[in-house]
């Protein structure tokens, strides 16, 4: 299964998805072996709870625990963007155009606000995975593009997989209310949140005279 670029997922075209579809893509995700000339680890965020979250998914998918989280990030990454398909704009996108504006200014302090790094997450501490290295390559230009811990941007993207299996995939729409499902949306909120804060800011020092 080869990952897109993150451009090709922000262009993803959603549709009408059959029962299961989600959870079949997340199981035949984790259960691809990566051979080790192609693998990499990744550090990525996590925190208590959704570690926990993860292990009931792994138990719900018959998937191993240490493949939930890429798994999550995989449909989560393919699918995040789907709120900007009514004309919302493409945010990730913006704050890259706005660093750009920052770097190539020859302002000082235009440049020094675009080299700092935002890190969406509190509480949180960092594992790694085992993904592909294609995969890494992506995560880490995409940070770096728009000033994101990468650990954090990893975190985001699995998070918005859990919304993904709540808005499409029955089982887990009836777990919406269990506590681990609204922590983990709750911190999502939470994200969204310091992402639209970070384009505000970066819009900003970008339109600076």
């Amino acid at each position: 299964m080869t990952e897109p670029t993150y451009r090709e997922a922000y262009n993803y075209v959603p549709g009408d998805y059959p029962p299961g579809y989600f959870t079949n893509q997340m199981r035949d995700h984790a259960n691809i072996e990566i051979a080790n000339e192609d693998a990499a680890t990744m550090n990525c965020a996590t925190f208590t709870d959704f570690n926990s979250l993860c292990g009931i998914i792994s138990v719900i998918e018959n998937i191993r625990h240490d493949r939930v989280y890429p798994a999550l990030r995989y449909i989560g990454y393919n699918r995040c963007y789907n709120a900007f398909k009514a004309n919302e704009g493409d945010v990730f996108s913006e704050i890259e155009g706005y660093i750009r504006q920052c770097k190539i200014s020859r302002d000082l302090d235009k440049m020094r606000a675009a080299q700092q790094q935002v890190s969406f997450f509190v509480d949180v501490r960092t594992r790694k995975y085992r993904v592909n290295k294609q995969t890494s390559v992506i995560v880490v230009k995409q940070a770096e593009s728009s000033g994101i811990n990468t650990s954090h941007l990893n975190l985001y993207h699995a998070l918005h997989g859990v919304k993904v299996l709540v808005e499409y995939e029955a089982e887990y729409f009836s777990m919406r209310d269990e506590p681990v499902i609204e922590d983990a949306l709750r911190v999502l909120r939470r994200a969204d949140n310091s992402l639209e804060s970070r384009r505000k800011h970066m819009m900003v020092w970008a339109e600076l005279k």
